[in-house]
């Protein structure tokens, strides 16, 4: 039975007031162990309501469980997505308030932004790729609202998805000649030995969660805007992150992007 509207609605409530608080919540699923997919999608559209009305400002989209072993893992059936708001981007270089923060995590991705709008249903490769503005190498941070991690997909799909920020490095074109899948990364720690992994981690390629995106937004009567960023699902093992760290992730083609928590 789905979840009542009242219900739906504490729910987001209780996401959020872990967001100010940084008191995470129990596990939503032992609550409710009929909760659906659907379910945990209308709660994070009640979160994203109730952040927009505290004055956040929506700038694109985040597609996670972009990789198999992530999507069994939390039991999604394949890859979810949420919204990211401008207030959450910090700059390349720059630092990231861990006192905000509960249990971050930080991973490397593969960005884009987008040069126009793109509306499906039926958007192929071909369109995805006309739609592209830019494309850049990326961190994603995430913050787990919820008590240790303790996460299905319905605590990850209600949760935005757990994203807590993103900073993104260099902008270029998406030419013939950049083959994203192809694209490696060296993501390190503090100098350590560096965590490795490619654009094909993502979906096979990035381009493709891209169309994957379009996509499922079509079918939820919603589009990609022109001038979102789309962070397209990590590619190499994510590091938790904690007060006085630094990362760095070198991608060939794309830059570098450094970020440091304080």
């Amino acid at each position: 039975m789905p979840l009542l509207p009242i219900t739906i609605h504490t729910l987001a409530a209780a996401f959020y007031e872990a967001e100010v608080t940084r008191m995470p919540v129990p596990p939503i699923s032992a609550a409710h162990p009929d909760i659906t997919l659907r379910d945990a999608y209308l709660i994070q559209e009640a979160l994203v309501l109730i952040m927009m009305g505290e004055g956040w400002t929506t700038t694109g989209i985040k597609v996670g469980a972009t990789k198999k072993p992530v999507q069994e893992k939390f039991g999604t059936g394949g890859p979810v997505c949420s919204v990211m708001f401008r207030e959450r981007q910090t700059k390349n270089g720059g630092k990231v308030a861990t006192a905000k923060l509960i249990q971050p995590k930080i991973e490397p991705e593969i960005a884009f932004r987008m040069g126009r709008q793109l509306s499906g249903p039926g958007i192929t490769r071909a369109d995805a790729l006309a739609a592209v503005g830019g494309v850049m190498g990326a961190f994603e941070i995430v913050d787990c609202h919820t008590e240790d991690w303790k996460i299905g997909a319905a605590e990850l799909i209600a949760d935005n998805c757990v994203n807590a920020g993103y900073v993104l490095g260099p902008e270029r074109r998406l030419d013939a000649g950049l083959d994203l899948a192809k694209v490696t990364v060296k993501f390190s720690r503090n100098g350590g030995a560096p965590n490795l992994g490619s654009g094909a981690a993502a979906l096979g390629d990035p381009v493709a969660v891209l169309v994957w995106l379009a996509n499922w937004l079509a079918e939820h009567d919603r589009q990609l805007e022109k001038d979102w960023v789309v962070l397209s699902g990590g590619i190499a093992d994510a590091f938790a992150a904690a007060p006085g760290d630094r990362f760095i992730a070198d991608y060939s083609d794309l830059g570098k992007v450094a970020v440091s928590f304080a």
